[in-house]
């Protein structure tokens, strides 16, 4: 894999199935990484290398979420999301075994997630996510926390909190507007030592910041300052992937497209 190579997520394909995710991101993207999300299942390992191989495509990493996840609102992603749901806590991390497994035989070695909302006391939050990179590492995975819900300067203090080395960021500047949590520009610094991977998208900031969504938009024309956010983790040190996550509506890819000549044209 080349220093910031361009890439996409698998579910911004098709969010069912990675296998024809893979085919499409090489055939109609001309796209040779992809992050591949299982979401409530995990496709079998053999079935995603082989399109992967025939595709010449390389997996940067794997994404995992749960079912019943609710992102309808800000407040049910505290509620429900990643390892805050009480209620169905063994059962993920039944999933995460699974996709663990899958992970370790696709020889990825990195696993990205939304761990749950940091709260004002994470205890809890921190045995559960020490419980899942100590799974993690039984096979030389890293776990990545998604950034989003919480400040970058909160994320950095609960991930250095859970003193696991192999417990990382996979880094959304998007989420943060998204989410009204703190500065994408900024972020790169607080959280520079942790960034192992990087998701592109854009975003226009809520009207009603931190109680309603901001909006996905098409790269460029967002508040995220993309062109500094990546000019600043080139500046850290950053050479991994740099993979878009917009959702392809109804199968049509222009949007992604359009995406990927504005990254293009960024290092043309």
């Amino acid at each position: 894999m080349q220093s910031l190579e361009l890439g996409i997520c698998s579910w911004s394909i098709d969010r069912c199935d990675p296998v024809t995710a893979i085919q499409r991101a090489r055939r109609d993207l001309d796209l040779g990484v992809v992050h591949v999300g299982f979401f409530g299942n995990v496709t079998p390992a053999a079935e995603i290398a082989k399109a992967a191989a025939n595709a010449n495509v390389e997996l940067s990493a794997t994404f995992v979420a749960f079912e019943n996840e609710d992102y309808s609102s800000i407040a049910r992603v505290a509620a429900t999301v990643g390892f805050n749901h009480d209620e169905r806590i063994d059962e993920r991390f039944t999933l995460l075994r699974e996709a663990i497994d899958v992970s370790a035989a696709l020889r990825v070695n990195m696993l990205a997630m939304h761990l749950g909302t940091i709260a004002d006391d994470p205890a809890k939050l921190r045995q559960r996510v020490q419980q899942a990179a100590d799974m993690a590492a039984e096979k030389n995975l890293t776990l990545l926390a998604e950034t989003g819900p919480e400040s970058p300067d909160v994320l950095k203090s609960f991930i250095e909190s859970v003193d696991r080395p192999n417990v990382a960021v996979n880094f959304d500047p998007g989420n943060l507007v998204m989410y009204a949590t703190g500065d994408p520009v900024s972020a790169v610094t607080t959280l520079r030592r942790h960034i192992k991977h990087v998701h592109v998208k854009d975003v226009t900031a809520s009207a009603n910041p931190g109680v309603q969504w901001g909006t996905p938009v098409p790269l460029g024309t967002g508040d995220v300052s993309l062109p500094r956010v990546i000019s600043k983790l080139r500046a850290r040190g950053y050479d991994g992937p740099l993979i878009i996550e917009r959702t392809a509506k109804d199968g049509d890819l222009r949007p992604l497209t359009d995406d990927l000549n504005y990254l293009r044209s960024m290092f043309a």
